[in-house]
Parts: C-alpha cells; sequence; structure tokens
C-alpha cells in the first residue's frame, strides 16, 4: 500500500501559534482561515492552501478590550467571510483584502439561571433556495422586481443625489503637505449616530435610493456594463447563543429579528431542505443532569413570511430610507460646519463677530469707551456719512481695513452663503422628499391587512411625514434666506469699501456709492452681529405647522356646502375677502433648527423600521416537541460522558423529495480504535423525529497488515456523502501519523428499536452503542485503510482539521497540536492523477 496516495499541496509554517475551525476552508477557492491571538485580541488570516502563502491578516475588534473568535461562515458567493466573535458581533470581511464590509451587533440578555450575559456559540450562512418564478412575460423594463408606480421604481428614474465625501475620505493640509514617512495619519473615529448604525439595513446600495455613490461612472446610453451578482441575495446568516435564541440576516446583513426555541438551549447544528428553504431544522443542546445534551429530534423553525415578496420590499424601503436619512444628516452637517465651523475649519459665521469685537476693542483701549457703540457708530456713518474718531481711525487703519483681509472676508462669505443655498435647494430638499415618497408608501401599508404583521402604526408615520414636510419646508426656507443674506452682504462690503476709501487720506478723489443703504443698514441689524441664518442650527426641533407658514388649512366641509358658497361670492361680490396689500406675517418666532429636525426624523424613522423588520421572527412558527423531552431528563446509565467527553461530529444529506439522513460520528473515549457511527432517517412532513435510526462500529487497521491490527484514531471529520476523513496512528509502523479516506456508508450499519431511542439524545445513543458492542450484542465491523498519506509533523499528541469535499475542491487542512505547522493535502486521487497546471486552479 502507498503511504503517498494523495498529494501534499503546501506546508504551512506559522510564525506564532494558531487554530483552525471546522469550518475554516473556503467552499469554493484555495483558501484556508486560520485564528491565531495576540494579547488579548484575536486576530484572522487567510492563507492561500496551494502555496502555503497569507494573503492578510486582520485583527478583530480592536474597539474593545478582548475579543474571542468563535466561529465563520462563508458567504454563499464565496467573496466575503462572517466573523462571530466576543463580545457578541458579526464582522463581515472580504477575502480580496480582510477589509470590514459590515459589522452587525447581536444583542445578548442575561442568561435567567446565572445572571450572565448570553454568549454566541455558532454561525451559518444558507443561500436562498427558493425556485425563481419564470414570468411569461420577459421583463424587458429591466424593473429587478420593483413594483411600477412604487416609491422604489419612481426613485429609480429620478436624477441622482450628488454624492458627498465619507469622513475617512476628507484630507487636510497636514496630510498634503507632511513630508513623506514624517507623518502618520491618526485613524478616522467612527462619526456614525447609533441611530443609523442600528438602522436594519442591506449592504448599502446608493442607486437604490437614487444617491450617486463616491466614483461613480454611468455609461454614456445609461446601460449596466455588468449584470450585478445576486448571489447573496435572500441569503439567510443565522447566528446562535446560549440562551436559544436564533438571530436571522437576509442578505447577510438585514436584521430579522430573533427566534427564542427555549431558555438554556443551544442550537448545535442547523440546516435547511431543498423541499422547505424557508424552514430552519435545527438539534438543540440543553441541559443534562450531567452535563448538556442533544436531542435527536429536530426543532423546526419556519419562516412563512420570507416566502412572500413583502419582506423583499421592507427591507429595500427601509435600506433606502436609512441611507437617505443618512445622507441629510450628512449633508446638514457639513452645512453647520460651514456656517459654524468644526473642530478643524473656522466657520464663515465668525468674520462678522470678529470684525465687531476688533472696532470695539479699539474704542475702548485707545479711546477709553466704556460702552461700546460700534454698531450705532456704523449706523450714524451710514445715515450721515459722519463717523467717530475711534471708527475713521480703524477704517484707516488696522489689518481688519486691508484689501486683502476685506477680499478673504468676501470670498468666505460668498462660498458659505452659496454652499448653504446649493445644500438646503439641490441636496437636503430632495433628499427629504424622497424620504417622504418612501414614508407615504409604508403609510399605505399600515392600512392594508396584509401589511399588519409589520406592526406600522398610522399615527407614529403620520408624524413623522410632518417631520419630513419641515424638513423639506425649512431647506426651502433657508436657500431663500441665504439669497437674502448673500444680497445684503454683498451691498455691505460695497459700502465698507466705500468708506475705507473715503477714509483713507492719501486719496484725493471720493468713491462713487454703488450700495443700496437699506440693504446694508439691514444687514447691520441682522446679519453682521446675529444672523438669521443661525437659527436653522440652533434651537429646539421645529414644530410649526402649516397654518403657522400663512397657509389655509385643509377644508373639510362637504362638497355641496363649498359649491354654494362659491356660488353666492360669484352672485354677490362684496362677499368676497380681499387680502391687504402689503402685510406679511411675522414668522421670526418659529424654530426651523434643521440639525435638530433631521436628528429627530433619523429616530422617528429608525424606530419604524426596526419594528418592522422584525416581523419575519414575529410570525415564525416554532415546533416545540424538544421542551417536553427535556423539561424531565432521565438519569443516563453513563452518567459521567458528557457532551465534551464525546465529541461528535455530524452530516447532513437531503435530496428533492425532503428526505433527509444524519450521519453522526465519533470516537470513543475508552477505546481509540473505536469510531462509532449512527444513521437517522427523517421523511417529509414528519422530520421532526427520525423514522429510522441504525449504529454501526468500525475498527480500521492496514491492508499490508496480516495480523490486523488496528489503529489507534486521533480525529475524523465527515468529507462527503458517502467518506470520511481520519488522522491515525499505527501501532506497528513507528510513532508518526497519517490521513486516510474511508467509506461511512456501507458499513453494516444495524437498525435499533425506535421507540426505545426516536425521543433520546445524542450522547446516550453514541454511548449505548459503545455498551452494544462491548456487551456482544453488536458487532464491529473491520476496514482497511487502502489509501494513505504520512503528515510530516506528526509527532505531537493531537491534531485538528478543516476540510471541503466538494466537487474541484478536494481538499484537508490539518494543524499540528503546537498550532505552527500545518499541511494541505488535496484528497482527489492518487499523485499521478494530479497534475494540475497552477493556472487552472482558482486561487
Amino acid at each position: 500500500m502507498s503511504t503517498t496516495a494523495f498529494n501534499t499541496l503546501a506546508t504551512f509554517q506559522i510564525p506564532s501559534p494558531c487554530r483552525i475551525l471546522p469550518n475554516s476552508c473556503c467552499l469554493d477557492k484555495d483558501l484556508v482561515i486560520l485564528i491565531s491571538r495576540l494579547g488579548s485580541l484575536d486576530r484572522i488570516s487567510l492563507w492561500n492552501t496551494t502555496q502555503g502563502t497569507k494573503i492578510w491578516e486582520v485583527e478583530i475588534g480592536e474597539d474593545v478590550d478582548s475579543t474571542h473568535i468563535v466561529d465563520v461562515a462563508w458567504s454563499p458567493d464565496g467573496q466575503s467571510v462572517a466573523v462571530l466573535y466576543e463580545p457578541p458581533n458579526i464582522s463581515i470581511l472580504s477575502i480580496q483584502d480582510g477589509k470590514k464590509l459590515l459589522i452587525l451587533s447581536i444583542g445578548t440578555k442575561l442568561l435567567p439561571q446565572t445572571r450572565k450575559q448570553a454568549t454566541p456559540t455558532g454561525i451559518w450562512w444558507f443561500k436562498n433556495e427558493q425556485p425563481i418564478a419564470q414570468a411569461s412575460i420577459p421583463d424587458i423594463f429591466k424593473r429587478n422586481g420593483l413594483i411600477t408606480g412604487s416609491s422604489l421604481s419612481i426613485l429609480k428614474v429620478l436624477p441622482l443625489l450628488d454624492s458627498l465625501p465619507e469622513d475617512y475620505d476628507k484630507i487636510t493640509a497636514t496630510d498634503i503637505f507632511a513630508f513623506q514617512g514624517s507623518y502618520t495619519r491618526a485613524p478616522q473615529r467612527n462619526s456614525m449616530p447609533d441611530t443609523i448604525r442600528d438602522w436594519p439595513t442591506l449592504v448599502s446600495d446608493p442607486i437604490l435610493a437614487s444617491i450617486c455613490p463616491p466614483g461613480y461612472q454611468p455609461t454614456p446610453d445609461g446601460a449596466v456594463s455588468d449584470e450585478p451578482d445576486i448571489t447573496n441575495r435572500d441569503s439567510l446568516l443565522v447566528v446562535a447563543d446560549n440562551n436559544g435564541r436564533l438571530s436571522l440576516y437576509q442578505d447577510g446583513a438585514f436584521p430579522l429579528g430573533r427566534i427564542k426555541v427555549g431558555d438554556g438551549f443551544t442550537a448545535r447544528s442547523l440546516y435547511k431542505t431543498t423541499l422547505s428553504p424557508t424552514t430552519l431544522h435545527a438539534h438543540v443542546m440543553g441541559p443534562g443532569r450531567n452535563g448538556e445534551i442533544t436531542t435527536l429530534c429536530t426543532v423546526q423553525v419556519d419562516l412563512p413570511l420570507l416566502r412572500q415578496r413583502f419582506c423583499r420590499e421592507l427591507s429595500q424601503l427601509s435600506s433606502a430610507a436609512r441611507d437617505l436619512t443618512w445622507y441629510a444628516t450628512r449633508v446638514v452637517k457639513e452645512m453647520r460646519s460651514i456656517w459654524f465651523g468644526s473642530e478643524t475649519n473656522s466657520g464663515a459665521r465668525e468674520w462678522g463677530p470678529r470684525w465687531v469685537r476688533s472696532l470695539e476693542m479699539r474704542q475702548k483701549e485707545q479711546y477709553g469707551q466704556e460702552e461700546s457703540t460700534a454698531i450705532l457708530d456704523l449706523t450714524c456713518l451710514l445715515v450721515t456719512g459722519r463717523a467717530s474718531d475711534s471708527l475713521v481711525d480703524f477704517l484707516g487703519s488696522g489689518e481688519q481695513m486691508s484689501e486683502r483681509s476685506i477680499q478673504k472676508w468676501e470670498t468666505s462669505m460668498t462660498d458659505a452663503l452659496g454652499k448653504l443655498r446649493d445644500y438646503a435647494e439641490k441636496q437636503l430638499a430632495p433628499a427629504l422628499q424622497r424620504l417622504h415618497l418612501i414614508l407615504e408608501e409604508i403609510q399605505g401599508w399600515s392600512l392594508l391587512p396584509q401589511y399588519h404583521i409589520f406592526g406600522l402604526s398610522f399615527d407614529d408615520i403620520s408624524s413623522t411625514l410632518d417631520s419630513a414636510t419641515r424638513g423639506v419646508t425649512c431647506a426651502s426656507w433657508l436657500s431663500v434666506v441665504a439669497r437674502k443674506e448673500f444680497t445684503r452682504f454683498r451691498e455691505f462690503i460695497s459700502w465698507l469699501r466705500f468708506e475705507i476709501t473715503n477714509a483713507n487720506p492719501a486719496n484725493d478723489a471720493h468713491a462713487i456709492p454703488r450700495h443700496d443703504i437699506l440693504e446694508v443698514n439691514a444687514y447691520l441689524m441682522s446679519g453682521l452681529v446675529v444672523s438669521s441664518v443661525d437659527k436653522w442650527f440652533i434651537g429646539p426641533v421645529p414644530q410649526f405647522t402649516p397654518r403657522d407658514l400663512g397657509i389655509p388649512t385643509e377644508d373639510t366641509r362637504p362638497l355641496n356646502l363649498v359649491l354654494e358658497q362659491i356660488r353666492n361670492v360669484a352672485g354677490d361680490p362684496e362677499r368676497l375677502d380681499c387680502q391687504p396689500n402689503g402685510t406679511r406675517k411675522d414668522l421670526s418666532h418659529l424654530d426651523r433648527n434643521l440639525d435638530a429636525l433631521v436628528q429627530e426624523l433619523a429616530i422617528r424613522c429608525q424606530r419604524i423600521f426596526a419594528c418592522a423588520a422584525a416581523a419575519a421572527s414575529r410570525s415564525a412558527i416554532i415546533s416545540t416537541e424538544h421542551l417536553s423531552i427535556t423539561s424531565d431528563v432521565p438519569q443516563p446509565e453513563h452518567a459521567d460522558r458528557t457532551s465534551d467527553a464525546l465529541k461528535i461530529r455530524e452530516r447532513i444529506s437531503s435530496n428533492k423529495e425532503g428526505n433527509v439522513i444524519q450521519y453522526l460520528a465519533s470516537l470513543s473515549p475508552e477505546d481509540t480504535t473505536l469510531l462509532i457511527l449512527a444513521r437517522l432517517h427523517f421523511e417529509p412532513g414528519t422530520n421532526i423525529f427520525p423514522v429510522e435510526i441504525s449504529v454501526g462500529v468500525i475498527q480500521y487497521y492496514l491492508s499490508e497488515d496480516e495480523k490486523q491490527a488496528m489503529v489507534n484514531l486521533l480525529e475524523v471529520d465527515f468529507f462527503d456523502d458517502e467518506s470520511l476523513v481520519i488522522i491515525y496512528r499505527s501501532r506497528n509502523v513507528g510513532n508518526s501519523a497519517s490521513i486516510a479516506t474511508v467509506n461511512h456508508v456501507d458499513v453494516g450499519y444495524q437498525k435499533l428499536e425506535l421507540a426505545k431511542y426516536v425521543k433520546g439524545f445524542r450522547e446516550d445513543l453514541m454511548s449505548t452503542t459503545r455498551d452494544l458492542w462491548s456487551g456482544g450484542k453488536l458487532s464491529s465491523t473491520l476496514c482497511p485503510i487502502e489509501k494513505r498519506r504520512v503528515i510530516r509533523n506528526s509527532r505531537g499528541s493531537g491534531f485538528s482539521m478543516a476540510v471541503n469535499g466538494r466537487v474541484g475542491r478536494r481538499v484537508a487542512c490539518v494543524l499540528d497540536s503546537t498550532g505552527t505547522s500545518m499541511e494541505s493535502f488535496d484528497l482527489e486521487g492518487e499523485v499521478e492523477d494530479m497534475e494540475v497546471a497552477d493556472d487552472d486552479r482558482i486561487s
């Protein structure tokens, strides 16, 4: 028998100890994940299994003191990986460079028994297996599932809003002019508020919300160059914790709420079948008298809402609303920074008060004036043409009166007021109008019975719509005021230049006045020190109504009464109410703080969509048979054997008819030559309890050993529906360990009495099988090992491995007990049959 039956792909020499998880191997690429620890933080690294090279390594949870990676799950498209770690969080990493694409927070509660925080235990990412209905009429308009007339279809045809730079894209002067290598840019803090961070959303798609992404280049004819990859569409990411909860995420991003399967339970395995793609089947592990036990029956979690289009529509609307709200929030933040300044930039608003303070300081220090008369002196100069001595001195000298200073003031104010006008008119108001459009559709949903499951409140949405309407009004109002402020400022600067020229004794001729005295006076009163623009960024949340703005309220009288009044007025023109000319409604008392309004609007919208997003979990139908089984657990016959001592591997095989076969494999703690197997059949419709249970015991020996001496098994895992991968050490041939593949289907299974074990537990089933063999009631199957490969670094006491038995990706990665050496094997066939070109292998 050849001891090199498999091809060694690569040998890894790892600088620091690592650990490997059972599902570390990528599904469709030659990649494997290893986990190391640096201090109190876990690090995750991606390696190439064919070359033994590290692609990238990132640290998980930089913002916490300690992290521990629990499990990983690959996305259906193979382009990202979900990392589950403690404190309870999920990081979605790109396999290209390890960049964090998304961070999902898992809310945990205290366990009722120990009052400790629940911890995550496992993560799964299921591809959508629902059949796609083929319409008789082709989608020639490329609607991609959007309903004509819906808000998303309207947003699709609207012009894209201008993109905004992200906070981490902003570059300061230090970044530009610092010498290369002499300046390290500090990492940008995440400025996203908690409201936006906790908003249920899919992976951000600005185009869906009619927002232009950064760097977006549309094609000349408007066509899409590449078809979008929809492999992850409607996929389901599931996270389990030890408090019996399952957290669901659509597309691996949109939270669908949490499902409770029972206090103290943990989902040990989870799978779906092709016959019922919206039903989760879980084998849960509950508390026993001497350890945790896993039921043989399954817990069925049916998600009927996932079979309807409503769930997808809601996630798209919520994502678009979130993008628009975050867009509006950043626009208002940018407007406030332009006007009032920020931590790094001074605002244009400070030019006027700073100039007045300089005049007041000169009056006090050089002319001994106890009280400031700056505005009075300026008004007197404007009206009479005569200036006080201090004002003449100030206008004729000083850095504030230089042409360069006046030019900087004028440029700063012109740019600021122009940006305020454009941002309010072209970005903020359209974004809030688009958000209003989405909220109107959601409001319509609240009145339809088929959408009652979402828990939408008509009154809450109505008040939120009013806030959005006030936001649009305030934005339009601000653009008008910014134009008026710019006109007054321009006249003020023209007058200021005129007076500076006249105050300069070197000028023989007087300048020609070109300013409007009324506009200059208006700016002196309500622009130079206290600007009317300030009200859009300070004060309480606006609560005005259209009636407060002078807009007549809606006439709710019956139509016949309205028509009768029209006829009476038409017959007697004196009854016509005429508005007096020249009157204007005073609006100075109205609050118009856009910053506070947008923040409140974000909070209201987030609550609406967060409640609606959990509808899928609220409508879930959960079987409860496992609760009655574990409520009165009898004392096991083998009380000293717990799930920790008996490590059980699992393999699920299903077909199109819905039949499920579950294979279980474990190594005997007492006798390492035994491999204990169990096979459970589940039929569609009755697959909560198995309809057939068979067990078997296998002992392996080397095919060339005439004495048939049994080998000691060190590690085992399922490779595919027919094969197992084992790591063993022979008793006769030195101390080296080897890896081999063996069959686990045709091994002489023996059926057990169903009624006795159907409501039992895995651990008890495997222990009973061991006792049946030792008592002579169950014969073991002797199987020769035909194909094997000696592991190079095989002197250690133990091994851990990850395997991938998919077609075209038949690989096993074995890590030694020190965690510093790993070897990858190609288990497809003989060495001479494995001549594969490097360019034919996907890396």
